[in-house]
């Protein structure tokens, strides 16, 4: 014979069993929901266009610097902390329009700041200013143009008296580092994976819509009236 354990767990196994058996057909649906969507983020991510990335390095030190030696250490020595700041000013309109005007781009500085990628390593005063575009000449072109817009905006910034003494050196031009950016599918994939789960879960409360209304009537209904009927009479005038 059960005991009182085995009987409460043969009770619940046999609850949940029903309860798959009844929503099987909306628990296929969510599962389908999942798998269309996600198949269709990773296709509509494997069909986008080509990009490419250009990207430049350049090296913040102290203007004082005066040989390659002098450079090396004049950048490393309490410049790591406030690197990112002077690839903020990459991004900035000041740098960006004067980019815009020279090249004839047909580009806000909001819309290029938004193609623009600025990265700082870790424990280094070095900094990769990259820019995507649909052409690699074009990428490559912009990232350049930038940087030295970026590295004459911080010298007018020195020479007008600001308090930091700071040069930008190139490292490496665009060019040799020009490549395609690969689509993100994986990210592609779980976006497409939750729109289509959200798409079937409307599906499932649609077709489930008069028993989740019955179900919380039971819910909220007080003790002793019937969840089934309205709380209220309807009106004569209805």
């Amino acid at each position: 014979m059960l005991g009182v354990r085995g009987t409460r767990r043969y009770r619940i196994m046999g609850r949940m069993t029903a309860a798959v058996r009844r929503y099987r057909l909306s628990l296929g649906l969510l599962a389908a929901g999942i798998v269309l969507g996600a198949a269709g983020g990773a296709l509509l991510g494997a069909q986008q266009p080509a990009v490419y990335r250009a990207t430049a390095s350049v090296f913040v030190s102290t203007s004082n610097a005066s040989s390659v030696e002098d450079l090396a250490s004049a950048g490393v020595a309490g410049l790591r902390d406030g690197v990112s700041r002077y690839g903020h000013i990459a991004t900035t309109p000041l740098v960006l329009n004067r980019v815009i005007d020279q090249l004839g781009l047909r580009s806000s500085a909001a819309a290029l700041a938004r193609r623009m990628h600025v990265d700082n390593p870790a424990g280094t005063v070095v900094l990769h200013i990259g820019v995507d575009d649909a052409q690699p000449a074009d990428a490559v072109r912009i990232a350049d143009a930038i940087v030295r817009a970026a590295t004459d905006t911080v010298a007018e910034r020195v020479k007008a008296g600001s308090k930091d003494a700071v040069q930008l050196t190139l490292l490496e031009s665009a060019g040799r580092t020009v490549g395609q950016v690969q689509p993100d599918i994986p990210l592609d994939a779980a976006v497409g994976a939750l729109a289509g789960l959200l798409a079937a879960a409307a599906v499932v409360l649609v077709r489930y819509r008069d028993e989740v209304r019955l179900r919380w009537r039971r819910w909220t209904a007080p003790a002793g009236q019937d969840a089934s009927t309205p709380r209220h009479p309807p009106s004569t005038f209805e």
